[in-house]
């Protein structure tokens, strides 16, 4: 089962299907996609990449649900994700010249634990 069929259910964290995840060592950014996380883990850990990618779905499926649900997820010495409300606010459409009404929503946030912060930036 793919993450993208786990996630074809869940429409307001596409940013969960994304499989880049982005480290800022020098000033040209490095990606790290989802299947190098995998191998990497395999190779630290020796259990199969197979075993690592279903855990990887498991686990984002999860922090999934539990945004959907609109629960805050803590994830120690690493960071939070949190449900944040926006207000309705005005805009403006570029294409059609005129002023729109932006509706009020919800957002993702991530805020990095400091230990992870710290942690990073030693690289």
């Amino acid at each position: 089962m793919s993450i993208n069929y786990l996630f074809g259910f869940f429409p307001k964290v596409n940013f969960l299907i994304t499989t880049r995840i982005s480290f800022a060592k020098t000033n040209k950014k490095k990606s790290m996609i989802k299947s190098e996380i995998i191998k990497n883990v395999s190779e630290k850990t020796g259990l199969s990449q197979k075993v690592i990618g279903q855990a990887m779905e498991a686990i984002l499926c999860e922090i999934s649900n539990a945004i959907n649900n609109k629960e805050n997820v803590v994830l120690k010495d690493f960071g939070t994700f949190t449900i944040i409300e926006t207000k309705e606010k005005m805009g403006y459409d570029m294409h059609r010249k005129e002023k729109i009404t932006i509706p009020a929503g919800e957002k993702v946030k991530f805020k990095a634990h400091a230990k992870f912060r710290v942690y990073s930036m030693k690289g």
